[in-house]
């Protein structure tokens, strides 16, 4: 795939799911930055793989 590909497909999502989007990205830095204090702090933390 192209770069002028990835750029429509991304600006097609962005224009109609972006606070859908916005919110899938923002579970996702919470939940790894969960993950991170958790491990820091010595707790065994999970490998989430998509």
């Amino acid at each position: 795939m192209t770069h002028t590909m990835t750029h429509q497909k991304i600006a097609f999502i962005t224009g109609q799911d972006g606070a859908y989007l916005a919110e899938m990205v923002q579970a996702d830095y919470t939940e790894a930055k969960r993950d991170a204090m958790l491990k820091l702090a010595g707790f065994q933390t999970y490998h989430h793989h998509e």
